[in-house]
C-alpha cells in the first residue's frame, strides 16, 4: 500500500509539473508556429544583390524588424535588423526612423561615417522619451498588441531592441557595421568567415565593469535579474543613473563600430541576422550552408527562407532554440 501511495503521489507532482511547465510555455509561446515568411529580393546595378526572410514563429508576436535599401544616399547601401523585446514599438520606429536621422546628420554629409553612426544612435535613443514619440510607439504598440495603456506608461522604458546597422559604401567597399545587443554580422570573403560584429551581453568583462560602474549588477547573466542585453535602443529604466553620461548607463546605446575596406570578390557574402538564427546554428554553420547554396545559384531569397526554417523549431520548444522570431538577411557582392 505504501508503495502504491508513493507512486500515486510522485504521479500527481509529474502532472502538476507538466500543468506547470505548460502554463509558462504558454505565456511565451503559440501552440502552432507562424510560418507565413516576409520576403524581400534586389540589386543594387552590378554591386550587389540582397535576400531577405522574417517569420514569426513561435512567439506570440512578431517583434523583429528590418531595412534593406540598396540606394539609400546614392552613395551607399543601408541593411539593418532590429530585434525587440517586451513589445514590437521601438523596433518598428528604428526601422521606420533611423534612415532619415542619419541621411541629416551632418558628419554623415560630411563623410565621417563612424562619427554619424555613433551620433544618429545616440539621438534616436533619446527621441524615445520625447512626448512626441512617445505617442507613436504607443499606437504602433497598440496596432500590434491591442493594447490600451495607460497615459503614464512610457513604451521605450520597458521595451526595446537591439540593432545592428550595416553600411556598405558603392565605390570602394568599405564596410561598416554599428551594433548594440545581440543581432549579428558575419563575412564570407574567399571561402573564409569572420564575424563583423561582437555581441554585448552582461557578463562580459567590459561590460560587467560598466553596468557595476552604474550601480547595476549582473545576476545569472541579466542585468539586476531582467534584461540579458547590455546594450540597446529603450530600457530606459537602466538608463537612470544621472551621474553618468548616456554611453556609460547600465545599459548603453553606444555602437560599437567596425569598419573594413575589402576587395570583395563575387560571391563573397554578408549574413546579418537577429539572434534566433545564431542561437540555432553557429557562425561556420549559417556561412556553409549559405555558401553551398550560392554555389548552385539559388536565390538569395529562397536561401534566406531555407536558413529562417532550417532554424526554426519543428514542434513547440522547450529550450528556447528555434523558438524565436527569425529575420535574416543576405547580402552577396555581384562583381569582383
Amino acid at each position: 500500500m505504501f508503495h502504491s501511495n508513493k507512486i500515486f503521489s510522485q504521479s500527481l507532482q509529474n502532472a502538476y509539473n507538466s500543468c506547470r511547465v505548460e502554463e509558462m510555455l504558454s505565456k511565451i509561446y503559440l501552440k502552432s508556429a507562424v510560418t507565413r515568411p516576409k520576403l524581400a529580393t534586389g540589386a543594387k546595378q552590378d554591386r550587389l544583390s540582397y535576400g531577405m526572410c522574417s517569420v514569426q514563429g513561435w512567439r506570440k508576436y512578431q517583434e523583429d524588424s528590418h531595412i534593406t535599401l540598396t540606394n539609400f544616399d546614392g552613395q551607399h547601401s543601408l541593411f539593418a535588423v532590429f530585434d525587440g523585446h517586451n513589445g514590437p514599438e521601438v523596433a518598428l520606429y528604428a526601422a521606420q526612423r533611423l534612415p532619415d536621422l542619419l541621411r541629416a546628420n551632418k558628419r554623415f554629409q560630411t563623410g565621417d561615417i563612424e562619427g554619424a553612426l555613433e551620433e544618429t544612435f545616440m539621438a534616436f535613443d533619446a527621441l524615445l522619451l520625447t512626448k512626441v514619440v512617445n505617442d507613436q510607439l504607443f499606437a504602433l504598440r497598440r496596432g500590434i498588441l491591442g493594447e490600451n495603456m495607460s497615459p503614464n506608461d512610457r513604451p521605450a522604458v520597458t521595451s526595446g531592441c537591439t540593432a545592428l546597422v550595416v553600411l556598405i559604401s558603392n565605390d570602394n567597399d568599405v564596410i561598416y557595421v554599428a551594433n548594440i545587443g545581440d543581432s549579428r554580422c558575419l563575412i564570407s570573403k574567399s571561402r573564409k568567415t569572420s564575424s563583423l560584429s561582437t555581441d554585448h551581453k552582461p557578463e562580459d568583462r567590459a561590460e560587467r565593469k560598466r553596468i557595476e560602474r552604474s550601480g547595476g549588477h549582473v545576476i545569472e547573466g541579466r542585468i539586476n535579474g531582467g534584461l540579458n542585453l547590455s546594450r540597446a535602443f529603450g530600457d530606459h529604466q537602466y538608463k537612470r543613473n544621472k551621474g553618468a553620461p548616456a554611453e556609460d548607463q547600465m545599459v548603453t546605446a553606444w555602437p560599437e563600430i567596425k569598419a573594413k575596406q575589402l576587395k570583395v570578390r563575387k560571391d563573397d557574402f554578408l549574413v546579418i541576422a537577429c539572434d534566433g538564427i545564431w542561437n540555432s546554428l553557429p557562425n561556420h554553420k549559417v556561412s556553409q550552408f549559405v555558401a553551398k547554396r550560392i554555389g548552385r545559384a539559388e536565390k538569395l531569397v529562397d536561401i534566406c527562407q531555407e536558413l529562417v526554417f532550417r532554424c526554426m523549431s519543428p514542434v513547440r520548444p522547450y529550450n528556447g532554440i528555434g523558438g524565436d522570431n527569425m529575420t535574416c538577411i543576405i547580402v552577396k557582392f555581384d562583381s569582383d
